[in-house]
């Protein structure tokens, strides 16, 4: 990476507050009515229906209540096994 490059890119100390759940629905779900289900919950800000080990990403506040809002419903919905939490730190950005 050259100079120029380094210029363009800035640090965030915070990702502005937020976490990212990792789901793998069940083969028989549709992913529409899956992904508008997950909107419904008041604290989710963002679903992304996503190809590879997981079939979506939701995005939510890093705030224990918020995150126990949709981890309680992600969980009863598919199972403690289909589902993976990330909490941004840190953040890149050009």
């Amino acid at each position: 990476m050259n100079k120029q490059d380094t210029r363009l890119t800035r640090m965030r100390n915070r990702c502005n507050g937020y976490s990212l759940f990792f789901i793998r629905p069940t083969s028989s779900s549709n992913v529409h009515d899956s992904a508008k289900e997950l909107m419904q919950i008041e604290t989710v800000q963002e679903v992304m229906i996503t190809s590879g080990r997981y079939g979506f990403v939701v995005k939510c506040p890093s705030e224990n209540k918020s995150e126990q809002k949709v981890s309680s419903y992600i969980k009863k919905r598919y199972g403690n096994v289909n589902v993976s939490k990330l909490e941004c730190h840190y953040q890149y950005l050009r």
